[in-house]
């Protein structure tokens, strides 16, 4: 069947030559209807052409133009009020979406249309492979009888919408893809350089426990043999550096790959306050107001010290970012209370808040808001899983008026049932240390005479095999270095195990290096205690009252 056209057949054939070109030219939906409401109301001869989409089931407007190209922003905002709409809102929609076929109105006695100047009304649906994806319609400010052309053409135009808006959802998909592909090699790329620090790390946090565990071994043997108050101060000093320094070895180590944990009764005031020492003074130096508000008395939780402070220190991380996002007073609150069987930490901003979109993926490994380069996507993941591996939970949401809060919820120890450190037994333990640096060796066997215990040393892993290995070994533990040059602690531990000894199972890991994954694995596949360097004497202390 021949195309059937208003009678100003140029008019017609140009508005579809603009169409055609608009088209071609570009795919963003917005330019083309632009182009294609004024065409079409100029060449069927109407005062205004309106055009809208479905979009989750609702029609939404989303172009209006006048044939003669002037704006009308009063009435623009008053259609734009209208939001998404039901078509059985409105008859005529009802009608067009159920025939698909145009709908000819030409005097218009709804209420609905009357309010924006419509005396006559032409609606067409657009229709792409028997689908619907909305409707055109085209007005007059006076009744009007439609002409058959008119109809006709306008069907062409629809047709001709109908594919734009086809072809630019088809664009925005591919659009999408490839942002969602740049985020994933950017993902990708970020990744590999977390490997290479991983491998970074693992090396230097070895090199650096060692003397890390000279320095407060020695500052803990200096209070052990003097009254001095001033020396007394100045050991407390060394060693409070000296665990600060191992501290950040081990943050860097747990952010490199996970650790296993290392539980203990702990109290989250003192985490939360060895947190806030370390971002202290960088809060202060950007003006930004730190509140804490701790509760008394708060219940301990049975928990991995260094894990827990990671996720503070993610936290804090993560509210010093977002408070330079607005105009206003850069504040952070800390609070910690307790409830009947948990604590409640809650790290609140003054920052932007999160938006709607945002917060079901706040949580997802690699998702950051911040540009490339500034944000791995990793703290709160990390957190996230922290978090839930002490069976607690963590979630976020934004605040009225501005801000987030983030807050974490862990099971504290019963009151009831609060653990209990054994006393210490009456008899010595005779222990042998086996590490083959001397330093490292002989600060763990002064720290074990300092506790009033019989020491042995072995500088190295022959060392050590040959005297476990004697008819005579008798030890009540073993601490075994895994790194040594000759025979390291691994191949020790697995010759005891083949040989049944019963020495086996006083075997006590302390290595500097719990982040490299065979390491971890195994430790693990043991099941025997290990302490990761720098190593206190209240820690030995602990391991030997184990052991006994």
């Amino acid at each position: 069947m021949a195309l059937r056209i208003p009678d100003n057949a140029a008019s017609a054939a140009e508005a579809l030559l603009d169409i055609a070109n608009a088209m071609s030219s570009t795919l963003e939906l917005k330019k083309v209807l632009k182009i294609l409401a004024r065409r079409a109301a100029q060449a069927i001869g109407a005062e205004r052409c309106s055009i809208d989409l479905w979009q989750d089931g609702r029609l939404m407007p989303v172009m209006s133009q006048f044939a003669d190209g002037h704006a009308d922003p009063d009435l623009w905002a008053k259609y734009m009020a209208l939001g998404p709409r039901r078509p059985e809102e409105h008859p005529t929609y009802v009608e067009v979406v159920r025939t698909r076929r145009p709908v000819a109105v030409d005097e218009v006695t709804d209420p609905q249309w009357l309010a924006f100047g419509a005396r006559a009304l032409l609606m067409v649906p657009l229709l792409r492979q028997d689908a619907v994806l909305g409707t055109i319609h085209l007005d007059q400010a006076e009744p009007y009888r439609w002409a058959q052309a008119e109809i006709d053409f306008a069907m062409t135009i629809a047709n001709q919408a109908a594919l734009a808006a086809d072809n630019a959802r088809l664009y925005e998909q591919v659009r999408t893809q490839l942002r969602e592909l740049q985020e994933t090699q950017a993902q990708l790329l970020q990744a590999g350089k977390l490997a290479a620090v991983g491998k970074l790390v693992a090396g230097v946090a070895h090199e650096l426990n060692n003397p890390l565990a000279v320095v407060l071994g020695q500052a803990d043997l200096l209070t052990q043999h003097s009254s001095d108050p001033v020396v007394l101060k100045r050991t407390d000093k060394i060693r409070t550096s000296a665990r600060r320094a191992a501290k950040i070895v081990r943050e860097l180590t747990t952010f490199a790959r996970p650790q296993p944990a290392a539980v203990a009764d702990v109290q989250i005031a003192d985490i939360v306050e060895h947190a806030l020492e370390l971002r202290r003074q960088a809060l202060s130096v950007r003006g930004t107001v730190l509140k804490v508000d701790v509760a008394p008395d708060l219940p301990l939780l049975h928990a991995d010290e260094i894990q827990l402070q990671q996720v503070v220190l993610n936290l804090l991380l993560n509210a010093e970012y977002a408070v330079t996002e607005t105009g206003r007073p850069p504040q952070i609150t800390v609070r910690l209370v307790g409830e009947a069987d948990s604590v409640r930490l809650t790290v609140s901003d003054s920052g932007p808040g999160i938006r709607p979109e945002v917060l079901p993926r706040i949580f997802e490994p690699f998702f950051t808001t911040k540009p490339i380069g500034e944000g791995t996507g990793l703290g709160l993941s990390i957190s996230f899983r922290i978090v839930e591996a002490h069976g607690g939970r963590i979630w976020a949401e934004s605040l009225p008026g501005g801000g987030a809060a983030f807050t974490v919820a862990l099971p504290a120890v019963p009151r009831s049932a609060p653990s209990t450190v054994p006393s210490a037994p009456d008899r010595k333990a005779h222990v042998l240390v086996v590490d083959d640096e001397d330093h490292v060796a002989d600060t763990f066997g002064a720290l074990v005479e300092a506790l009033g215990h019989q020491v042995t040393v072995a500088r190295s892993g022959q060392s050590g095999w040959e005297r476990l290995s004697s008819r005579e070994a008798q030890y009540d533990l073993v601490t075994l270095d895994l790194r040594m040059p000759d025979i390291n602690g691994a191949t020790i531990w697995q010759r005891l195990v083949a040989a049944q000894s019963p020495l086996a199972q006083r075997v006590a890991f302390i290595t500097g290096d719990t982040v490299d994954a065979a390491t971890q694995q195994f430790l693990a596949s043991t099941g025997r205690p290990f302490i990761g360097k720098p190593v206190d004497m209240q820690q030995l202390a602990d391991l030997i009252r184990t052991a006994l």
